[in-house]
């Protein structure tokens, strides 16, 4: 791996390893989160339309960094936008220091 790219999972990795959840086996793992391969979901593929079968999905565009389980009795609002935010801290961190200008965070609240 080139010093730029090690560099720069530096940061993903700190959010993959930390919080109150940890990555594990989507196989054989417990009391944690998962990313399961992409040809477990069957998609429609180009030759949906004619011969009614979906596909494997394949490899997905984008992978998880981490999980959060947040639990509160008032609605919580703009969660990147908190300073407590462990992905925003680790992302912030490494673009002060010049590395990981080009990163992209998407958050879905459940």
């Amino acid at each position: 791996m080139s010093r730029g790219k090690k560099v720069q999972a530096d940061w993903k990795e700190q959010v993959r390893k930390s919080g109150p959840l940890r990555e594990v086996s989507p196989d054989t793992g417990v009391n944690g989160w998962s990313s399961p391969s992409g040809d477990v979901f069957s998609v429609r593929g180009a030759e949906y339309f004619s011969m009614k079968q979906k596909v494997p999905a394949g490899e997905s565009l984008m992978k998880p960094l981490g999980m959060d389980w947040l639990r509160s009795s008032a609605k919580l609002d703009h969660l990147l936008a908190r300073r407590d935010n462990r992905t925003m801290a680790a992302l912030r961190r490494a673009q002060g220091e010049g590395r990981a200008l080009k990163a992209f965070v998407f958050a879905v609240n459940l």
